[in-house]
């Protein structure tokens, strides 16, 4: 017993001793070689004691010396290199009255330059950043106007990447801080070579092929998740398995339609305008001269034959009516990952009926949503397989226990007898050691008593590994039997010396 109370305690000190190590704060990460030796120099002379990740670029000091190594670095200067260490908008402090317009201008573009590139540092991946503007000089001639573009190269931590939202975060950062510049004209690359976002070429689109494939997987794995659900909810665990291949229609459809309708309710649309033209003509008959037209009648002095024009009328009506027709707009958008195509197959051991699988294969059509015309497949196959021999048959909808609780807990067991199996085994050993006799008195003579041979066995460390591995369930009675041995044995010995005293 003594023994366990000391390793119990032994393990207490050690763990208190374990966590009363020194708290370290992370001062700088990324810095240069050349940086990070100056900086353990600075802070060696000053008597702040560091430590340094060489290939992490980190520097670290205790948490109560974090104030001092600050202001000893800052008195060196250092770090003098990384994205904070760029000037920005301080440039322009250093402007002499007598800069030219030239000057000036590229003093401003350096200065937006850096200002963008401690931005841009700001974000966690990133761990340097330089921001590369053209900005045109403003002309009143449209047709030599150029719009400004941008490159921005990010140098990222090591293990890390951008994810789409901070990618598409730095170009209109860029994009909003220029005055003309759209998100079109702004590359972002790492230093890697890899280009980010070009040409107005959202994350998204970038990918590609990456984000067909992740949407088609996980497509493909909702849908076969939720049929082996119902497959096993209603076969039984382990008779079905299910195969879903999905085609993702990846292409962006902007749609814009115009529809002229009649007005609700009617064939013809609202009269707009109405109008009526009516004309009538009316005339009588009466006599006239009539003649052969030409100077031999005009010569004549005999009179002109009596004509008698018959009267007539005329009337003439015109109508105009315009509708005003109704119209609507329609502008629809398909987002990328639509689906063009289900197929899916389904393998279930057994017989089954036509008419059990013709009702199969209808309930996966619709938990899919199958659309025939979409060009959507359900195949269903029923598949004999044979049973093991000695594998029982399980029940429909039961599946078997799993036996790694019980490795665990064999594995728990056994790293908590260890210690007693060694107390056990220091007791037995000191039991075998022969009592001296008392100074004072004679010992009285015991018959001798034949010695029992100790039966053959293992050691009890491999006899408990070897319980352990065959039986879990027989490690508390081993313990049991163990502990009434050693209260046993120690009632013995009390007895034999308690005699002795006697």
């Amino acid at each position: 017993m003594a023994v366990g109370i000391a390793s119990v305690c032994g393990l207490i000190l050690s763990m208190s001793l374990l966590g009363r190590k020194e708290a370290w704060t992370t001062l700088y990460t990324h810095l240069t070689p050349e940086d990070l030796t100056a900086a353990s120099v600075e802070l060696a002379r000053a008597g702040v004691t560091y430590q340094t990740r060489t290939e992490e670029g980190t520097l670290m000091v205790p948490n109560e010396q974090v104030a001092l190594a600050r202001m000893v670095l800052a008195q060196a200067g250092l770090p003098k290199t990384g994205a904070f260490q760029v000037k920005g908008f301080e440039l322009l402090d250093q402007t002499s009255l007598t800069a030219s317009d030239f000057l000036q201008r590229t003093n401003y573009l350096r200065a937006l330059q850096g200002e963008l590139a401690r931005s841009i540092a700001t974000l966690e991946p990133i761990a340097n950043a330089r921001v590369h503007l053209n900005v045109p000089q403003p002309t009143v001639f449209e047709e030599r106007r150029q719009e400004p573009t941008a490159s921005v190269v990010v140098d990222l931590k090591p293990g890390r990447s951008l994810s789409k939202e901070q990618a598409q975060a730095i170009v209109f950062l860029v994009s909003r801080a220029i005055e003309g510049l759209k998100p079109e004209n702004v590359v972002l690359v790492d230093t890697s070579g890899d280009v980010i976002w070009a040409d107005g070429s959202s994350p998204e689109a970038l990918e590609g092929a990456g984000d067909y494939l992740r949407l088609r997987w996980q497509a493909e794995r909702a849908m076969e998740q939720r049929l082996q659900s119902l497959l096993d909810r209603t076969l039984g665990a382990g008779r079905a398995s299910v195969q879903v291949s999905v085609e993702l229609a990846m292409d962006r459809r902007h749609t814009e339609s115009e529809l002229y309708l009649p007005a609700e309710g009617g064939t013809q649309g609202v009269p707009a305008t109405h109008s009526e033209v009516q004309e009538t003509y009316q005339s009588q008959g009466a006599p006239i001269a009539a003649g052969a037209a030409g100077a031999a009648t005009n010569l004549q002095m005999t009179p002109p034959l009596p004509v008698t024009l018959l009267g007539g009328s005329y009337s003439k009506t015109e109508r105009k009516t315009e509708y005003r027709v109704s119209r609507r707009v329609e502008r629809v958008e398909q987002p990328p990952g639509a689906v063009r195509r289900v197929s899916v197959a389904v393998l279930v051991r057994g017989t089954l009926t036509p008419a059990e699988q013709t009702a199969l294969q209808r309930a996966v059509g619709a938990a899919v949503g199958l659309d025939p015309a979409r060009g959507d497949a359900v195949v269903v196959v029923p598949v004999r397989t044979e049973r093991p021999a000695g594998v029982p048959r399980l029940g429909r909808g039961r599946t078997p226990t799993a036996p790694f609780p019980w490795i665990w807990l064999a594995a728990v067991a056994l790293g908590l007898l260890v210690p007693v199996t060694l107390f056990v085994a220091w007791r037995r050993r000191r039991r075998g050691a022969p009592l001296a006799p008392p100074l004072s008195e004679p010992t009285p003579e015991v018959a001798p008593q034949p010695a029992i041979p100790p039966p053959p066995s293992p050691s009890p460390l491999e006899q408990l590994r070897q319980v352990a591995r065959e039986s879990p369930n027989r490690l508390a009675e081993v313990l049991r039997s163990w502990l009434a041995e050693d209260a046993a044995s120690q009632r013995t010995d009390g007895g034999v010396e308690e005699w002795s005293k006697r």
